[in-house]
């Protein structure tokens, strides 16, 4: 039991009042013309709402003040998670899943529902063809979690062995529009941002690269029809070069792993007259696990590009 003392009775001031909320108002109408008063008065009150033994403050009345009873804690149920996401979505619709119904991703699981999609994504990743339908959803809702393990240093072979979908490029495409919204996908944003400097890539690296004539004779034996694709799979090839940095650092030939951590792509022929003529089966690797496999170097950089 803690012990106050105030100025006045009069203002029906007692442990009721004290529990029901004192407005600054109040405090300042009670103590009126002492700072200090005023503060030890705040400082009482704080520490009998924690349940604490307040510091008795020698003022002038006392009143016997019974500690407030200590809530039990309440975890919220999965319905009110549910309807703060409604809330936060209307409130930020940029939030909005563009996949499911908007706000119920993550929402309500725990290890056990995670573990249960990830079990579908396992069984249905062994199928010769899995069900796109099927594998979208448990996709969908492991994802938050998914980003945590990510982002609490779960290593990518971990990741890949969790989630077998991710190597595939489509998979690994659909990860990266998760994270990143947009109302077109992330390889259409990809191959039209690069479209868009593809000329001054292309000029910008002539003559300061021996792939650059490997580029020329593609082009001279190449159908017409062909050439937009030949240029844009050169660009890709090209754009370390203009960066001033080796292209080796970024694809590599054989099965050499390449010297960092980083995505790489690595062609399973060494000829780039293929890989630029788009007919090179390459692997994307990250920390010298292969992650998938590619049919084109476009595919190969786009992926590379969208490693979480």
């Amino acid at each position: 039991m803690a012990t106050l003392c105030l100025p006045i009775t009069e203002n029906d001031v007692d442990g009721e009042t004290v529990n029901l909320g004192l407005t600054e108002a109040m405090v300042l109408f009670l103590l009126e013309g002492s700072f200090k008063k005023q503060i030890q008065f705040r400082q009482f009150v704080q520490q009998y709402k924690e349940g604490l033994e307040p510091v008795p403050v020698p003022i002038y009345y006392h009143l016997e003040l019974q500690p407030l009873p200590q809530p039990d804690p309440r975890y919220p149920t999965n319905a009110e998670y549910t309807q703060v996401a409604k809330a936060l979505v209307l409130k930020y619709p940029l939030l909005r899943d563009v996949e499911g119904n908007g706000y119920e991703i993550g929402v309500g699981e725990d290890s056990s529902t995670i573990e249960a999609h990830v079990n579908v994504l396992k069984n249905e990743y062994l199928k010769t063809q899995p069900e796109l339908s099927t594998v979208n959803d448990p996709m969908v809702r492991t994802f938050p979690w998914r980003r945590r393990e990510i982002m609490d240093g779960m290593t990518v072979e971990d990741v890949l062995i969790k989630y077998p979908h991710l190597r595939t490029p489509a998979r690994l495409f659909n990860e990266v529009d998760r994270i990143h919204r947009s109302q077109k996908g992330f390889s259409d944003r990809f191959r039209g941002g690069f479209a868009s400097v593809l000329t001054n890539v292309l000029q910008l690296a002539k003559g300061k690269s021996p792939i650059a004539k490997q580029y020329n004779k593609a082009r001279q034996d190449a159908l017409a029809e062909d050439l937009p694709g030949i240029d844009f799979r050169a660009g890709l090839i090209l754009l370390p070069v203009i960066l001033k940095e080796k292209v080796e650092h970024l694809i590599t030939m054989g099965e050499g792993d390449p010297a960092t951590p980083y995505p790489t792509i690595r062609l399973l022929d060494n000829d780039w007259k293929m890989a630029i003529e788009g007919r090179a089966l390459n692997v994307v690797k990250v920390d010298g696990v292969d992650v998938c496999q590619c049919t084109g170097i476009e595919d190969g950089f786009i992926t590379a590009f969208s490693m979480p």
